[in-house]
């Protein structure tokens, strides 16, 4: 325990560690969740127009804990792009406000 505390809470972080380290690290974590699913999924796939229902429906009843990973692929997917959208859009749009509502000020 104390070597996890010595690691996690008491080490020396640099200064220049921001919150989007964080949403990088979260997207990196999603993109490899996507991946497995991408190498698992092909291999329960049928590709028939007619069929397509009928694979979410096997994926969810037929194989074990279907139902999490049909839903942790959404959600990972969902939160990708949140992930995405919070490194890279976010920071642009907040900047754009502040700047039509205080026109004066100093950039």
């Amino acid at each position: 325990m104390s070597l996890l505390n010595g690691y996690l809470v008491d080490s020396p972080q640099p200064s220049n560690i921001s919150y989007l380290r964080n949403y990088r690290s979260l997207l990196g974590f999603y993109f490899v969740i996507q991946i497995v699913k991408c190498v698992t999924f092909p291999m329960h796939y049928n590709p028939s127009v007619l069929e397509a229902s009928n694979f979410v429906v096997h994926i969810v009843r037929d194989l074990s804990n279907g139902w999490l990973i049909r839903y942790l692929h959404s959600n990972t997917a969902a939160a990708f792009f949140f992930s995405l959208f919070s490194i890279r859009i976010a920071p642009s749009t907040i900047i754009c406000y502040i700047k039509v509502l205080f026109p004066y000020a100093r950039s």
